[in-house]
């Protein structure tokens, strides 16, 4: 009787393994724009707390992008906010997939989503 449990045990660990397909760094099919931008964009605002301008051509060719902190000014090009100082702050977000899923992360908290409304394809 346990004999007959032993193939089923292994079965169903290997269908498991099977189905967890590891991330791989990944692009996105196309321009970010539309549905699949909104998306990016507001994961990145909420993980980083602040507004994040993107562009189309983000994640088109490379799995990351690097955000810069842009410390305001005033017109004479003094910085208003005197908490900001030395060089600017950076933050990546990186794309992935694992199997037909997209999910984005952001590398310094290890936050992450799938994204729905984007398709991605892995990097070469």
């Amino acid at each position: 009787m346990h004999l007959r449990a032993v193939p089923a045990v292994v079965g169903l660990l290997l269908a498991a393994g099977c189905a967890s397909t590891p991330a791989s760094p990944a692009r996105l099919v196309g321009p970010l724009e539309g549905a699949c931008m909104a998306e990016v964009t507001t994961f990145a605002q909420d993980a980083l707390k602040r507004k994040v301008s993107l562009t189309s051509t983000d994640f088109s060719t490379a799995s990351e992008v690097v955000l810069n902190k842009v410390a305001p000014r005033d017109a004479q090009g003094r910085l208003l906010d005197g908490a900001i100082r030395g060089a600017p702050v950076t933050e990546t977000l990186r794309l992935s997939r694992a199997g037909n899923q997209c999910s984005i992360t952001h590398v310094e908290s290890g936050r992450s989503r799938e994204l729905r409304d984007c398709r991605c394809m892995n990097t070469p």
